[in-house]
């Protein structure tokens, strides 16, 4: 067999593998959508005043997520980014390191004591 006539067969089994593999794909998504659509959550006191809905009411986990969204959005609780209050990038004091005397920025030598920096 040529090489030319085994490479349809490869790219088929390929294709093959690969339309299994989405097809097991959309069916784990549709399960795990089919999950936040159920009505498993029984709304108490606090959930009823976020979301609207009445106590002891069935509510799924997708429309207690988007209650809460537009809860946050209406009272305007979303809080801003806080600036870090980094160093402050400045010029730098420098100091001799032996009499500690303060010393321009580009000194090459002590003005107090003379020794070379």
């Amino acid at each position: 067999m040529w090489r030319s006539e085994r490479e349809p067969f490869k790219y088929r089994l390929r294709t093959k593998f690969f339309l299994i593999y989405i097809k097991n794909w959309r069916a784990e998504s549709e399960k795990a959508l089919r999950t936040l659509d159920k009505k498993t959550v029984i709304v108490d006191e606090n959930l009823s005043k976020v979301i609207g809905v009445e106590v002891g009411s069935l509510v799924s986990y997708a429309e207690v997520a988007k209650g809460l969204h537009e809860y946050i959005k209406a009272h305007n609780l979303k809080k801003e980014p806080e600036k870090k209050e980094g160093r402050k990038r400045g010029i730098r004091q420098k100091f001799c390191f032996k009499c500690g005397a303060k010393l321009p920025k580009r000194a090459a030598y002590c003005d107090r004591c003379g020794t070379k920096q």
